[in-house]
């Protein structure tokens, strides 16, 4: 069984990384890059499959503490991940 602390920071470095890519994805829409497209998407399905996947698990042991922690780890993942993306993107790319 692994410790919810492991689990926060693994579901923090997912989000993260899943909301980083949906992001930076966004921004390759908006500014036509679209060889940067394809391999994006492949990576925020395996991260979302991978998100739903734990929590389905958290919600079938009756983990209500753990899923919980989930959300939490979760919501703060992904406002990090999008913030880093956005300076990240907007340093890098011309608009």
């Amino acid at each position: 069984m692994v410790s919810n602390v492991v689990m926060c920071l693994a579901i923090y470095f997912i989000a993260f990384t899943d909301v980083f890519s949906k992001a930076y994805q966004q921004q390759n829409v908006t500014y036509g890059r679209y060889k940067a497209i394809i391999l994006l998407s492949y990576v925020m399905s395996a991260l979302d499959t991978l998100l739903i996947v734990i929590g389905v698990q958290k919600f079938i042991e009756g983990d209500w503490i753990g899923l919980s922690f989930i959300v939490f780890a979760r919501g703060t993942g992904a406002w990090n991940g999008c913030w880093v993306a956005m300076w990240l993107f907007n340093r890098f790319h011309k608009k």
